[in-house]
């Protein structure tokens, strides 16, 4: 098809959500990792 994603600096999410502890800025990073071979699982 030859669609590509525009590239961009992402903003950390501890900087949006600065209450958020870091275990759950890490569990949010995980789920949101586009590559489903990387991303966290249920199982």
């Amino acid at each position: 098809m030859g669609f590509t994603f525009p590239k961009f600096v992402p903003t950390p999410l501890s900087q949006l959500i600065p209450n958020a502890a870091e275990q759950a800025i890490d569990l949010m990073m995980r789920m949101l990792t586009f590559d489903p071979s990387k991303r966290i699982t249920a199982a």
